[in-house]
């Protein structure tokens, strides 16, 4: 096991990785590369080393590289373990592997892998991945740290009319409306997707291409925020309408926009399992909400989730 420290010798606070790799030359490279990159990394070996390292502090890392075949259990057994433990379950895992067969990448994902990388690496993409787990990190654990406080006051909401624009409006918003729920600790990575689908897509016109070259370039969120600050865009917004409903919660979420064709990302396409971004209404679909159904031309989606209870609160 190794730990690199940054340029100026002092540990990247909140930025630590832990790289799983075999190969000592990949692992090298990788931890090279992240150092650079201003983050602080730790090695293993193996999977049973990585799984010993994540338990003595379960809040240390905010981002896992894991390769899928090691020595001793194999990545996805650690991807299993860490999905399961209470506070490890919300750290993104990117695989980084030399397998690249359809089968293997949709198991990847089906198992909550954040991510999927192959060898050679793409170091510009591992870059602009990397940092986009960070973020997701931060988020999964605001929301799990908020979590217990406000779910029973939830409880009590029957129906309401939500508006957001901004992509700190659209977090507050899925985390918000995700404690009425059961399992709300998945229901608001889902209901996050779908916000932020309605603004970068339909408030605010970011195409699929465009969203791949911000992401790359790291300036995602800064265009964003520009965009919002346009004229053209002032008046745009994304509305939720919640209704709590018998035995299920109803949320139909509705952006400004034209809408677009939503049919060929409703499910995982392996094709772009190596793009920086384009799975997360797959993911929402799939995974994170019970039933997801676009309406009209795209701009309005209705989820509906069981409740298991047989009438709304009173």
């Amino acid at each position: 096991m190794t730990t690199s420290m940054t340029s100026d010798s002092q540990p990247c606070m909140n930025k630590n990785i832990l790289v799983v790799e075999d190969d000592k030359l990949s692992a090298n490279l990788i931890e090279s590369y992240l150092t650079k990159f201003g983050y602080a990394v730790t090695c293993a070996a193996d999977g049973e080393s990585a799984w010993n390292i994540l338990l003595q502090d379960t809040t240390r890392f905010k981002c896992i590289l894991l390769d899928y075949m090691l020595p001793d259990i194999d990545g996805m057994e650690v991807l299993h373990r860490i999905k399961k433990a209470p506070g490890l379950s919300e750290i993104p895992v990117i695989f980084v592997t030399s397998l690249n067969d359809v089968e293997t990448i949709q198991n990847a994902f089906a198992h909550g892998a954040f991510s999927y990388l192959t060898k050679p690496l793409d170091i510009k993409l591992m870059k602009s991945i990397v940092h986009a787990a960070i973020d997701r990190c931060k988020i999964n654990f605001d929301i799990a740290k908020d979590r217990q406080e406000s779910e029973r006051s939830l409880e009590l909401l029957n129906s309401g009319i939500f508006h957001c624009r901004t992509l700190d409006e659209a977090q507050l918003l899925a985390k918000t409306l995700a404690m009425a729920c059961p399992d709300s600790g998945k229901v608001s990575s889902g209901l996050l997707e779908l916000l932020i689908n309605g603004i970068e897509h339909g408030m605010l016109d970011i195409t699929y291409d465009d969203k791949t070259k911000l992401v790359l370039s790291e300036s995602w969120k800064e265009e964003v925020n520009r965009r919002l600050k346009l004229k053209c865009y002032l008046d745009k917004k994304v509305t939720v309408l919640f209704e709590r409903k018998f035995g299920e919660i109803v949320l139909t979420i509705r952006d400004d926009g034209p809408g677009f064709d939503c049919q060929c990302y409703l499910e995982f396409d392996p094709a772009r399992a190596m793009h920086p971004h384009g799975r997360g209404i797959a993911m929402a679909c799939m995974f994170n909400l019970d039933n997801v159904e676009f309406l009209g031309n795209g701009n309005t989606v209705r989820v509906t989730i069981s409740t298991g209870h047989n009438s709304p609160t009173l």
